[in-house]
């Protein structure tokens, strides 16, 4: 995530400072009870700077202002991110597809990001000086039915500005299978695998949240082994079925491992096969 300032304020009035994902760039302001801040999602690199652990111990308590989240966001933030329940930062969470106010000149509508579990993009109105309509992106996993959506939002008015997600908007990172196709073509490899071997092992690379979808989809061929620090998460989604698929036996045929465990990310994903070995 790009960590230039401009790209995570949507007010800098003195009045009404709005950040998103902001917590490292805008720390300054930790201590300023009037600042809102917006987390879009839960990973690591929109989050970053908001510490981890009990809020005094992680000397979170210096953040005086709001936190605006879904509430899979907000559920995923008071169970594993403080890990405690008391001494919290003041976190609000906000339905989809309903308008919130701020301000009297400031007013916001989550819509979903199509991204991981709770993950938005947010459509805001300021009208301080003059009136604008502003679309941030966060992480968001374009659709025709996500496009369909924030022009079902517009009503026919025109966006001033866009803060837009280019992940995978660079040359060579581009995605080049829809999120249904990679879901069929891993559930044919699993398949073939254990047909062909009855001893494989197959290991699923996942960020803290993400690839729910996969994880459900593989459960016929064996419930998936989760750690502990990833059964609680996804315990934050509130999803029976979900938590049907995964087990905390280590003796199920297919794993979640942490994304660095199988694979370097940056600058281009590239896999550990010493990592995945040593797991194994």
């Amino acid at each position: 995530m790009n960590q230039a300032s401009n790209l995570h304020t949507l007010s800098d009035d003195t009045s009404t400072r709005i950040f998103v994902d902001g917590f490292k760039v805008h720390s300054k302001f930790w201590s300023d009870p009037t600042v809102h801040w917006f987390l879009t999602h839960y990973h690591a690199d929109h989050y970053t700077g908001l510490k981890r652990g009990p809020p005094r111990l992680a000397g979170i308590n210096q953040i005086k202002g709001t936190i605006h989240c879904s509430s899979i966001t907000k559920s995923l933030l008071e169970t594993v991110h403080f890990d405690s329940p008391s001494n919290l930062p003041n976190i609000i969470s906000h339905d989809l597809n309903v308008s919130y106010s701020i301000t009297p000149t400031f007013t916001f509508k989550f819509l979903s990001a199509n991204h991981c579990p709770g993950a938005v993009i947010i459509l805001s109105t300021s009208s301080s000086s003059s009136t604008s309509l502003n679309l941030h992106c966060g992480d968001m996993r374009s659709s025709p039915h996500l496009i369909s959506e924030v022009l079902a939002a517009l009503n026919g008015r025109k966006i001033d500005k866009i803060y837009a997600d280019t992940t995978y908007g660079i040359e060579g990172k581009s995605l080049k299978m829809p999120q249904t196709e990679s879901v069929k073509m891993v559930n044919t490899i699993v398949k073939t695998e254990f047909s062909t071997h009855s001893d494989s092992l197959v290991l699923l690379t996942c960020y803290n949240i993400g690839k729910e979808k996969l994880i459900s989809s593989l459960s016929p061929f064996s419930k998936v082994y989760c750690s502990p620090p990833k059964l609680l998460m996804l315990h934050c989604l509130s999803s029976p079925h979900l938590s049907s698929c995964v087990t905390s036996d280590p003796s199920s045929r297919i794993h979640v491992i942490p994304m660095n465990v199988g694979a370097s990310m940056h600058p281009y994903y590239v896999p550990n096969y010493r990592g995945v070995a040593d797991y194994a």
